[in-house]
């Protein structure tokens, strides 16, 4: 009797066997399993939203045989979608431009997300549930848009597309979708939570560095004044003393230039006092309206003045029409005097000091900022990391009061000051105060 092959009758009929069809039908099953395996993988080792995103979004589109799939993301606030991962990277920068409102109609993306539920689309240039906007910028065909739900809400959205034409989305492919769905929406839960939790963290950490160097200044303030108040009376007695044997001696050549040696030092010494009874007592700034150039033009007369600044020119440029500023003009004058003296002081004779102010756009708001450059020699990374700290200074006769004083101050202002400039290109100091009404 011949030997009859199976299927060979229903071959010859041109019939497909049920064996292949169930065997087809296993092999997608197992390489539905192996994506959802991935994709729960990927979600597990690791935390970073970016990477989970981007390969789930490619996971989905082999396991559907799709040509892109997007990942859009609820922000909150302003009620909108945003695509966040695509399958396709070429496709990335131009869809992260997108927004798509949550109660815009001609969008699966977001009728998903405010329904709950997957949303089919057999021919987006047929449907009128599509806008022909995307249609056109993506040559979208079949979609297939799946919620991403988390605790009961929709947080964001999977959007499925297929660029060969329309198709007939199966069960098993949307059931599948879901499930990488909620997977994702797990994701982003986690991510979120971690993304808050290190942030917390820096935040407790900044704290915590605030509150030990606010309990430092505390500790360096009662230090500097107990020794201002003990140095003041004697200091002062023998300022008079030096002025009375002036007087008395008339004294000439090297008794003279002793004694003219001794009332410069004493007078260096009185700056040290005063510097540190500033910077130990820092009273509360008494805002008022202040024209910021005025206070300017004051701050560089009293430089000039004070003879501080024979050897190098001060350019003051500040525009007439900048808006007024609440600030408190003693305390102001005080830290502007103070940026003027270490420009000129950093600045080689015969060099310039200029000084500007105009305004400014800052993370914290629009403010008015006076900045001095000099030409000096410049502040490497070391020096500027501590160049704001008390009793820091790179210059031999410095007390490193002086631009503490100008921090505190600014700060006292809800201002900032800081420095650009590195090693070899001067430095420029910018007191930035914010304007009335943006406190």
């Amino acid at each position: 009797m011949p030997a009859v092959s199976v299927g060979s009758d229903a071959a010859r009929h041109g019939q497909r066997p049920a064996v292949l069809d169930e065997l087809a039908e296993a092999r997608a099953h197992v390489d539905e399993l192996r994506h959802l395996l991935e994709v729960g993988r990927t979600i597990s080792s690791s935390l970073e939203l970016d990477d989970v995103l981007a390969q789930t979004s490619a996971s989905l589109a082999q396991m559907i045989h799709a040509s892109t799939v997007f990942t859009l993301l609820l922000d909150d606030p302003t009620q909108t979608l945003r695509i966040v991962a695509c399958s396709s990277p070429t496709l990335l920068d131009r869809a992260r431009r997108e927004r798509i409102a949550l109660d815009e109609q001609q969008s699966i993306a977001a009728e998903s997300v405010r329904t709950g539920r997957p949303v089919v689309v057999r021919d987006a240039r047929a449907s009128s549930r599509v806008s022909p906007h995307r249609v056109e910028l993506f040559s979208e065909r079949a979609l297939l848009a799946v919620p991403l739900i988390a605790r009961d809400r929709a947080i964001g959205v999977i959007i499925i597309d297929d660029v060969s034409g329309p198709r007939e989305w199966s069960r098993g492919e949307v059931e599948g979708a879901t499930a990488i769905a909620q997977q994702v929406a797990v994701a982003v839960v986690n991510a979120r939570l971690y993304e808050d939790l290190r942030r917390s963290y820096a935040e407790v950490a900044r704290t915590q560095k605030e509150l030990v160097r606010s309990e430092r200044l505390a500790a360096l303030g009662e230090l500097a004044a107990v020794v201002a108040h003990e140095v003041r009376n004697p200091l002062a007695v023998i300022i008079n003393a030096v002025g009375t044997l002036r007087r008395l001696l008339r004294p000439a050549g090297e008794t003279a230039l002793l004694l003219s040696m001794v009332g410069e030092e004493l007078e260096r010494i009185g700056r040290i006092v005063s510097d540190m009874l500033d910077f130990a007592r820092p009273s509360a700034p008494h805002m008022q309206d202040e024209s910021l150039g005025e206070i300017v033009e004051a701050a560089v007369e009293a430089v000039e003045a004070a003879k501080a600044a024979e050897a190098v020119r001060l350019c003051v440029a500040v525009p007439a029409d900048l808006p007024r500023v609440r600030v408190d003009r003693r305390l102001m004058h005080q830290a502007l005097v103070n940026l003027l003296l270490n420009g000129v002081q950093a600045t080689p004779r015969g060099g310039q000091v200029d000084v500007t102010a105009s305004r400014a756009a800052t993370s914290r708001g629009p403010t008015l900022r006076v900045a001095v450059r000099d030409q000096g020699s410049g502040i490497d990374e070391t020096a500027r990391a501590r160049l704001f700290e008390p009793f820091f200074t790179t210059k031999s006769s410095g007390t490193g009061l002086g631009l503490a004083v100008v921090k505190r101050i600014a700060e006292a202002h809800g201002g900032s000051v800081h420095v650009d400039g590195g090693p070899g290109e001067g430095a420029t100091f910018m007191l930035d105060l914010p304007l009335a009404g943006d406190r």
